[in-house]
């Protein structure tokens, strides 16, 4: 993830480990193809019927999701952001929540 991001320093560093749990990582996908074969055969998302496999089009499909998700191959699979707030504003530490600073009782310090 960290190739996705840009790191560097470790204030970019800890931003990422504090919110890893906005960014979904699949282990061992390297190409389209096995990416749409994940989506389709093991997430869950779907209903898959083994009868039907000669007619699922893995490539495309994962080339679609790829394009809507903005995630990215690396050496050690495919990861994609799934934050709300943009993922250069999440690491640069300018959210408005960041922003605003701490709050306590509806009072901004």
């Amino acid at each position: 993830m960290t190739l996705m991001t840009e790191t560097s320093g470790i204030i970019s560093i800890c931003r990422l480990a504090e919110n890893l749990d906005q960014f979904d990582f699949v282990p061992g996908v390297r190409i389209p193809e096995e990416y749409g074969r994940h989506m389709i055969q093991e997430s869950g998302h779907f209903d898959y019927d083994e009868n039907l496999k000669g007619f699922y089009d893995y490539r495309r499909y994962g080339e679609q999701r790829i394009q809507q998700e903005g995630g990215q191959f690396n050496e050690c699979g495919y990861v994609v952001y799934q934050g709300e707030v943009p993922l250069e504003e999440l690491m640069r530490g300018t959210s408005e929540e960041q922003r605003q600073g701490p709050q306590m009782g509806g009072l901004s310090f």
